[in-house]
């Protein structure tokens, strides 16, 4: 053979061997896309973050199980989550993801298993849940303590205290299990009656069982409507309440009190208002609250006192002796007008609790004629709530007028009653100062 051919050959043999390591070479790199002359890596993804939401639920419940998956590559790409519990399968989800991005997937899904621990796995990613038993049927009692008032809304009547007010409560329990029910205090179908006489910073001690069921639903919902009725117009029956009550069906996150205070024929009538809501998670609210209610114009006008238990009860919470805005004592103004019959008489009542001491004075100023007037007793009397007599007065007017100081405790709880009568044929003036 020539030297030329040869040459000819070597060449050739160089050319192919460049070529082949060149390709060689080119198919050992990672495969790269080129776009404006600039290289981008392919989808890639990773998983992390997992998610079990909650981590002890009751049979029935729905799980809420997500993870994070995260695109490392710079090219969008499709990826499959499989959500498992227990081993089996119970969502597949497709994912687009954009380059160097992530995104969170999740699934819901309704945990029908008996009691026990259950393991989930997403693509490699473990955890576990429990699963608790159906919670045993759990009674619940509730009962208004005592009610507290600053304001009673009082109406001014001859011969009655004008700081008093007639105040009428009505008590509405809900659980989302049981219908929701309606309680009276003082009484449970109004037909006329006044309802509690409380004057202003008065207080009264219920200890009114207002609801008892034997288990309950997933909260415990207490609203409580005080209204004045002293001015005679129509009262709210247990047959609006109902009608009320029945509209809310189907609505049971509704706010009831909203709805009573509607029934209210005078929105000035409002003299508190309470509603509080518990949960399961919270016990229902079990254990003792107190609270102020607000007035119409959203002033803290009425303080509860309010118990929930569910098999051990517990002692009423006392009504307190004062409260913030209490005031050291009260001054009471009135007009005896002209009576030498019966006499024109006065009633200041006071809800006490036993071994409470009530000081105070009267003074009784006016004409003093020059003529004899036959008839000028002036009498002070204090009855318990029992109607006995414990404390008694009486005295003569004179010329400068009459004065007396008074003192009195208390031996059993309950309204008291201080009663002044006055016999004469002038129109005199009487003050009385009571403390606290």
């Amino acid at each position: 053979m020539s030297k030329g051919k040869l040459a000819g050959i070597i060449v050739v043999c160089t050319v192919a061997i460049v070529i082949t390591m060149l390709l060689t070479a080119g198919s050992s790199r990672p495969q790269t896309y080129s776009g404006s002359g600039v290289q981008r890596t392919p989808a890639s993804f990773s998983v992390s973050e997992l998610g079990i939401h909650p981590r002890e639920m009751t049979t029935g419940e729905e799980i809420t199980i997500s993870v994070l998956v995260r695109n490392e590559g710079d090219v969008a790409g499709s990826y499959q989550v499989v959500f498992k519990i227990d081993g089996r399968t119970v969502a597949i989800r497709d994912v687009q993801v954009a380059g160097r991005s992530s995104q969170t997937v999740d699934t819901m899904a309704a945990v029908h298993l008996g009691p026990g621990e259950y393991s989930v796995d997403v693509n490699g990613l473990s955890g576990s849940f429990s699963v608790r038993g159906e919670p045993e049927p759990v009674p619940i009692n509730v009962r208004i303590d005592y009610i507290a008032i600053k304001d009673a809304m009082g109406r001014v009547r001859h011969g009655e205290d004008p700081l008093y007010g007639h105040i009428q409560l009505i008590a509405v329990v809900s659980d989302g299990k049981n219908e929701p029910r309606a309680w009276y205090i003082p009484q449970q179908a109004p037909g006329g009656l006044e309802g509690y006489r409380l004057p202003d910073y008065g207080r009264m001690q219920l200890d009114e069982r207002v609801y008892r069921a034997d288990s309950v639903g997933d909260y415990l919902r207490v609203s409580v409507l005080a209204y004045s009725i002293g001015s005679r117009q129509k009262l709210v029956s247990d047959a609006d309440v109902l009608a009320m009550l029945g509209s809310l069906v189907g609505m049971p996150e509704m706010r009831v009190f909203q709805e009573l205070v509607k029934l209210i024929p005078v929105e000035d009538l409002r003299i508190g208002g309470y509603e509080r809501a518990w949960t399961s998670g919270e016990d229902y609210g079990i254990g003792q609250h107190e609270g102020w209610c607000r007035d119409k114009d959203g002033r803290e006008n009425l303080l509860l006192g309010l118990s929930i238990w569910s098999d051990s009860e517990p002692p009423p919470l006392r009504a307190p002796s004062t409260f913030p805005g209490h005031p050291e004592s009260q001054t009471l103004r009135y007009r005896m007008p002209p009576d030498i019959m019966s006499g024109s008489s006065v009633t200041y009542r006071r809800a006490l609790i036993e071994g409470e001491t009530v000081a105070g004075n009267l003074e009784l100023t006016g004409y003093y004629p020059s003529m004899i007037d036959y008839s000028y007793t002036c009498c002070l009397r204090i009855y318990d709530s029992e109607g006995n007599q414990v404390y008694s007065w009486c005295d003569d007017f004179r010329r400068d007028g009459l004065r007396h100081d008074f003192s009195f405790t208390a031996k059993r709880s309950g309204v008291h009653e201080i009663r002044v009568r006055h016999l004469s044929m002038w129109s005199r003036q009487l003050e009385m100062v009571v403390s606290p």
